[in-house]
């Protein structure tokens, strides 16, 4: 350390002397002061004498490492920068996703009312329409069923009058077939009667046929054995 890079610093009392008295405090004041400047000069140049050549070293690594720590800070500061860079497109893109999101989630939920709505529309509509199909379908198979009763009625009506005039023809043709059986047995049996007379008759005049064929043949063999016994051997 020089003696310029000495800073000294005014004397400052509680009041100022004056008077003889108070010239010779300030002149004591001043000796004292160069003595002890002078004391500080010699050590400062016996600092420099032991400590100079280290110190420069030890200021010349220092002033190294301040470049490398401001070369590291620049790289830093520059990766730094990059990286608030990224983080601000991350945060960007980030905020565009949010945003995204949040509007598809608008459109989601939007879209989820609105099916909803549609759902409950449609499922009202079916149960209105399946009501008044019910209520028609009730109707025409009340329409039916009274038709069918009427229907079933008529055709139990006409099939009893149909079945009784079906018995009273059955009985009609049963009569008449027996009628008919009895005229055919008894035609029948007459005509049986009469053919077999007729048999009868003809059987009777083929067997007397036959007989006087058998006995014209007896006749015939007993002339040629009496012929035969007559007339007398050669």
């Amino acid at each position: 350390m020089s003696q310029s890079d000495v800073v000294s610093f005014p004397f400052r009392g509680t009041s100022k002397t004056k008077g003889p008295k108070g010239k010779k405090v300030r002149e004591a004041l001043g000796d004292t002061l160069t003595a002890v400047r002078g004391g500080e000069a010699l050590i400062s140049q016996l600092r420099e004498i032991l400590v100079g050549p280290h110190q420069r070293l030890s200021e010349a690594r220092f002033e190294e490492l301040l470049d490398i720590l401001e070369e590291q800070d620049d790289f830093n500061r520059g990766k730094f920068t990059e990286i608030e860079a990224g983080l601000d497109d991350v945060a960007s893109a980030t905020a565009d996703l949010r945003d995204k999101y949040d509007f598809l989630t608008n459109k989601i939920e939007t879209l989820t009312a609105q099916a909803e709505a549609e759902k409950a529309a449609t499922r009202q509509a079916f149960e209105d329409a399946v009501g008044k199909l019910r209520t028609e379908f009730d109707f025409k198979v009340k329409i039916l069923t009274e038709t069918l009763k009427d229907s079933l009625a008529e055709t139990e009506t006409e099939t009893q009058r149909s079945l009784r005039e079906l018995s009273a023809s059955v009985k009609q043709t049963q009569q008449e077939s027996r009628s008919l059986f009895e005229r055919a047995q008894t035609s029948s049996l007459d005509s049986l009667e009469q053919r077999i007379a007729q048999w009868r008759a003809e059987i009777e005049d083929e067997r007397a046929e036959d007989m006087e064929k058998v006995a014209a043949s007896l006749v015939d063999i007993g002339q040629k054995l009496l012929t035969a016994k007559r007339t007398p051997p050669i």
